[in-house]
């Protein structure tokens, strides 16, 4: 989840204010996209860093302070608790809650706290169940995440053409893949993998379940505080498997000196200085 967002989680800066020209500007949810413009010679680049959402914001005589957070940051901070209490996350009342209710009860939090206009797509399992985790302190971002992975997904933010940012659950792609460059330094394996099996265990380590091939590569998923009952995570195991079985990546680490545009999920193809063409 801390790729797919902007390139800085947060920027402050102050705005002198001493024609007035900021007097009638709606501060909070105004958006602003950042650029850095490199020159060498006659050859000027310029680097979008991405777009940002006022949070924040205090005036002082003619100096206004600001504080913008990128798209993930605003979910970064935030105790999944408050939701809990505001926005009907987890009722009290309640066994179990869908992961589509869950996702909808974040985004409407968020909105109410930034007027960001924040909308969801693409959550394969809306109606799938969830308890309660027993750790309320996660932040909103930290729930994403655990739901993207019980179904087999990946997670990012996109900014649609009026600014407005779209939390968007999507399917690991291997179809096509997003050339990286070469990389100045790795630390990639000299073979590929492809992923045969997952093991899924309860978030007590209690219990544990498999399926497919457990003695080739296998995707173990232990961590996930959302896995508290054993029938649940039988289901989270086959959907799991299903989305990853079979797919083939070079497992490691790299520096790529070249374009930041690739982002969680895509598939890319970088090459170094003994091979072509490697895919991860």
């Amino acid at each position: 989840l801390s790729v797919g967002a902007a390139v800085m989680g947060s920027v402050r800066f102050t705005l002198i204010n001493r024609d007035g020209k900021f007097n009638n500007v709606t501060w909070k949810g105004s958006t602003f996209d950042f650029v850095i413009t490199t020159e060498n010679g006659n050859i000027t680049n310029n680097f979008n860093m991405g777009t940002y959402y006022i949070a924040n914001h205090t005036e002082t005589g003619d100096r206004i302070q600001v504080e913008a957070y990128d798209a993930f940051k605003l979910m970064d901070e935030t105790p999944i608790y408050e939701d809990i209490q505001n926005y009907g996350l987890f009722p009290p009342n309640q066994a179990a809650q869908s992961m589509g209710d869950a996702i909808n009860c974040i985004v409407t939090a968020v909105n109410a706290r930034y007027n960001v206009g924040l909308t969801t797509t693409g959550l394969a399992t809306p109606n799938t169940a969830l308890i309660k985790p027993s750790n309320d302190q996660m932040s909103e971002r930290q729930l994403i995440s655990y739901i993207a992975q019980l179904c087999g997904q990946y997670v990012i933010i996109r900014v649609n053409s009026n600014g407005s940012p779209i939390l968007k659950f999507g399917w690991y792609n291997t179809t096509s893949a997003f050339d990286a460059g070469t990389t100045f330094s790795h630390t990639l394996r000299t073979n590929d993998i492809t992923v045969t099996g997952v093991k899924l265990s309860t978030y007590s380590g209690n219990n544990s379940y498999e399926l497919g091939n457990t003695n080739g590569s296998v995707i173990v998923v232990d961590t996930n505080p959302l896995i508290t009952d054993v029938a649940l995570m039988q289901m989270y195991a086959r959907r799991i498997y299903d989305a990853v079985n079979g797919l083939t990546f070079r497992p490691g680490t790299a520096t790529i000196r070249g374009t930041p545009a690739f982002e969680a999920g895509d598939y890319i193809k970088v090459s170094t200085l003994n091979e072509d063409n490697v895919y991860t």
